[in-house]
């Protein structure tokens, strides 16, 4: 097991190892406390808690001059390149926070991830060429300092209020079917007409049976049932396509697919419950700036009132 103090040191020594090393620079306590801005008695002192707390002799002293005790050179030697290094973390670090730099590594939603952010990382990717990105797809929320996330997207209640919350967009569902299924079993046109049809399910919506719709304030609840259930929306989406029936979807994923044909929105008169979603980071008070440059480039793209995957109701107003 790592023993910090030995390996580093107590903290009076660490404190004191800077006057030590200008003290060996300067060669004398007098130009060192000049060069500190403090007194030569300060100087003085500090270097002897140094002695003390090593135990051992660092300087031998006289009225000419100084010099170092073999430890004393080690320890300098030892010290000032602990300093340097210490030094070159803070300019890399500075350098940092100067000009967006360093990986990125972002947790967002697997169907989310692959229609609409995947798409774009190749332009900021462009525009920011010393980030680079690492992206993780889950439906599952993360620990994100505990698993080393600079951001995440998520959507739904946020309950951990350590974290920083942007919302980026409003995410809505359609029910959806291909037209030579809607050809053969009818269009509904109404939401109770969905329990005569075979319903396509999600295995992560709260209740898989029931979906909601809401029309002038009305609500409406509607037992539904189907063949075939999957815990990616992806899923739902190819079986749709093929005619295995109607799928609730969500809107960033089936509005491709309804503007090239290949699926038709049904009771589009009616809404069902949104999602908020979210751009979520660790609450700091310097946040580098890869993560708020990335910010920005996700508010530019999927902010606004009406984000681009809802142009599909153009054609159905």
């Amino acid at each position: 097991m790592l023993n910090i103090t030995t390996q580093l040191g107590t903290d009076s020594s660490l404190s004191a190892l800077p006057f030590f090393i200008e003290v060996v620079k300067c060669g004398s306590f007098s130009k060192a406390a000049d060069r500190l801005n403090i007194t030569k008695s300060a100087v003085s002192k500090r270097v002897n808690q140094l002695e003390a707390s090593l135990g051992i002799k660092l300087l031998h002293r006289t009225t000419r001059k100084l010099t170092l005790t073999e430890a004393g050179n080690r320890y300098y030697q030892a010290g000032l390149a602990s300093l340097e290094a210490i030094s070159d973390a803070e300019r890399e670090i500075k350098a940092l926070q100067a000009s967006p730099a360093g990986n990125l590594r972002i947790n967002v939603p697997t169907s989310f991830g692959i229609s609409q952010v995947s798409p774009i990382l190749p332009k900021f990717l462009r525009m920011y060429p010393s980030i680079s990105v690492d992206l993780v797809l889950s439906d599952t929320k993360k620990d994100l300092i505990g698993e080393g996330f600079d951001l995440a997207l998520q959507t739904g209640e946020l309950t951990d209020s350590t974290y920083i919350a942007k919302k980026l967009a409003c995410l809505n569902s359609v029910v959806c079917g291909a037209k030579s299924y809607l050809k053969e079993k009818g269009t509904p046109s109404a939401p109770t007409d969905l329990m005569e049809h075979n319903c396509l399910l999600y295995a992560h919506h709260t209740n898989i049976v029931e979906w909601v719709f809401m029309k002038q304030s009305k609500k409406e609840v509607i037992k539904i049932k189907g063949n075939f259930v999957a815990n990616v929306s992806d899923a739902l989406v190819s079986a749709a396509i093929d005619s295995a029936g109607l799928a609730r979807l969500p809107t960033f994923l089936a509005s491709s697919h309804i503007l090239n044909g290949t699926l038709t929105p049904v009771l589009t008169d009616y809404t069902m419950p949104s999602k908020d979603l979210y751009a979520v980071y660790p609450d700091r008070k310097f946040v580098p700036e890869k993560v708020k440059v990335f910010l920005k480039f996700l508010v530019d793209h999927f902010g606004g009132d009406e984000p681009s995957w809802e142009k599909w109701k153009q054609l159905y107003a």
